[in-house]
């Protein structure tokens, strides 16, 4: 396994930090250049069953968001929305194909969900599950398959999910988690 320097890892971020804080965040920003510095290493998955339950090993730092603001909106005569931008443990995972990931939107947002793999030290795009899409607010799911952007089967592995909510130019919320793909998921 390959060792990260910690100084290495602290400029990293570091640098991901300041374009947080500096870069224009409009809508025709393309968030892939930023999440990819953050992704790290995905070693570790959060074990869910198929209903969502954790079944086993939880992740600590893996389905989290990196701002969890609550606006607890409702609407007029309809149901109880989200009170906060959540992003959920995919379910089943590890998977043997078809893996759920769920998130709350409390307002309407522009999502773009995103599917990552790292392979000796580079991290590349494996699929595009939604791209800068409106969605209104609720509560949503959106399912990956277990293939790639042209409709191959991924390699068993560990991928990283990359969920980005862009409210308006100048708030936006990324969320990231782990799946596995097993083994046997190739035969």
């Amino acid at each position: 396994m390959k060792i990260i320097n910690p100084i290495v890892t602290f400029l990293v971020a570091s640098f991901f930090s300041l374009c947080l804080m500096t870069c224009d965040l409009g809508g025709d920003v393309d968030f892939e250049q930023g999440s990819m510095q953050k992704l790290g290493t995905f070693s570790r998955i959060t074990e869910t069953n198929e209903i969502g339950e954790s079944i086993g090993a939880v992740d600590s730092d893996d389905w989290g968001c990196s701002n969890n603001l609550s606006s607890g909106k409702t609407t007029k005569g309809g149901p109880l929305l989200p009170e906060g931008f959540v992003i959920y443990a995919a379910y089943p995972n590890p998977t043997n194909g078809v893996t759920t990931i769920r998130y709350d939107l409390p307002e309407e947002s522009h999502v773009t969900i995103k599917i990552y793999k790292s392979n000796m030290g580079s991290v590349s795009l494996v699929r595009t599950l939604a791209n800068y899409s409106t969605q209104s607010a609720g509560f949503r799911a959106i399912q990956w398959d277990g293939q790639d952007d042209d409709g191959h089967k991924v390699m068993p592995g560990i991928y990283r999910c990359v969920m980005t909510i862009n409210i308006n130019e100048y708030t936006y919320f990324e969320c990231y988690g782990d799946i596995q793909i097993h083994e046997t998921f190739r035969l």
